[in-house]
């Protein structure tokens, strides 16, 4: 791994784990149960195939971590 993603997975570890000690599982798992329906991106998507359009589904990013 290169030292950039290293620091990140490091990080990603700690938040993950201290996440972990403020928030217990049980009240997580009661969160997504009471939330709105998922998406139907997998059905849209084959739909679209389908029908001979493309489906896309994208995600916006604010910045770039490894540009720090």
């Amino acid at each position: 791994m290169s030292n950039i993603l290293s620091k990140i997975a490091a990080t990603t570890r700690d938040h993950v784990a201290k996440c972990k000690l403020t928030r217990p599982l049980f009240e997580i798992e009661k969160a997504a149960k009471a939330a709105s329906p998922v998406r139907g991106f997998h059905k849209n998507l084959l739909t679209a195939e389908k029908e001979g359009r493309y489906g896309l589904i994208s995600e916006i990013k604010k910045a770039s971590p490894s540009k720090g």
